[in-house]
């Protein structure tokens, strides 16, 4: 007997049949589906004649090139998430007294880049901590005093996110040109910052994750990493919740922040800043950290309606891959 041909989508149990013709036939079945011949002159599988099944076994181990040290921050942040599916607040206290009025002073004065579209009226301004200056439409320029305020900021919320949601402790924060790097037990993780502005009468962002759940590099594309999105708000005017979306498919609202309080929340999981209901424009810090090999992950978010996911096959010679796993 030739070996039988699988049909799309068939999967082989016990009790089913293989045909003289080579069709697989379920167990309810007496006369093939193909041919019409006898079952009695076919082959019924059990476990000593079913190979697929040594098969099925080989596809549930580890996927190869996905090693340990690549995916205990995401596999943290994952556990984490499930205790705390709407984000934490978490206390941190951090001097406000002049840096936050000089932000907002200097980006009421620049354009800054849309979130999402214009409709929303969302804005942001990516800032550079690093000892190298970016000049870009999307980057805002900001003197020295600012700027050392801010890496003191960042790494006091920074390390309380990862005490929080890892139980990392004092990991080293190095500067570089472009930015920080965070040398963890598990890897290296590349520092996010940017200035968000949400002006009176913005809209709910659209629900999205920060960016794609694994990618691989263009080097050897054949091994994939798994990502992870630690995202940490600072309110600086004003605050509104963050909503995120539920088992039950529904948007729930996170606490909002109180004074000398942060947000941290797992940006790999469908979510969307509220509408701004207010009667002030609201002003917020974002920071972030995402694997150092790949820095611009976070630049290509999953939107829920589908709209950036043909993207994910190929950005910047990088495959992203879009999945669940």
């Amino acid at each position: 007997m030739s070996e039988p041909r699988k049909r799309p989508g068939f999967v082989t149990r016990k009790g089913n049949w293989d045909c003289h013709c080579g069709y697989h036939n379920f167990a309810d079945r007496t006369l093939c589906n193909k041919c019409g011949d006898d079952i009695t002159n076919g082959k019924i599988l059990d476990k000593t004649n079913m190979s697929c099944r040594r098969w099925r076994k080989k596809k549930k181990k580890k996927e190869s090139g996905m090693s340990d040290s690549d995916i205990t921050l995401c596999s943290k942040m994952k556990e984490w998430s499930v205790g705390n599916p709407y984000g934490k607040v978490v206390k941190v206290e951090i001097d406000k007294s002049k840096w936050p009025q000089y932000l907002i002073q200097r980006g009421t004065i620049v354009n800054g880049v849309s979130i999402h579209s214009h409709v929303s009226k969302w804005k942001y301004f990516k800032l550079n901590l690093g000892t190298g200056t970016l000049k870009d439409d999307e980057w805002l320029e900001i003197n020295i005093d600012a700027k050392c305020m801010l890496n003191t900021v960042a790494r006091q919320c920074i390390t309380a996110a990862l005490s929080v949601v890892a139980q990392y402790n004092d990991c080293d924060r190095t500067l570089g040109l472009d930015g920080a790097v965070w040398n963890m037990p598990c890897g290296r993780a590349f520092e996010l910052c940017s200035l968000i502005y949400q002006p009176i009468g913005s809209l709910q962002q659209w629900v999205h994750k920060d960016g794609h759940n694994r990618y691989a590099l263009p080097e050897n594309d054949g091994i994939f990493y798994k990502s992870f999105f630690v995202n940490v708000i600072v309110p600086l005017k004003g605050d509104i919740p963050t909503l995120f979306r539920g088992s039950d498919r529904k948007l729930h609202a996170s606490s909002t922040c109180e004074m000398n309080e942060i947000r941290v929340f797992n940006g790999g999981a469908w979510h969307a800043g509220a509408a701004n209901n207010t009667r002030e424009g609201v002003w917020k810090l974002f920071l972030g950290l995402v694997p150092d090999n790949y820095r611009a992950l976070g630049n290509h978010p999953i939107f829920e309606e589908g709209v950036g996911k043909d993207a994910a096959k190929q950005k910047e010679r990088t495959l992203l891959i879009a999945d669940n796993k």
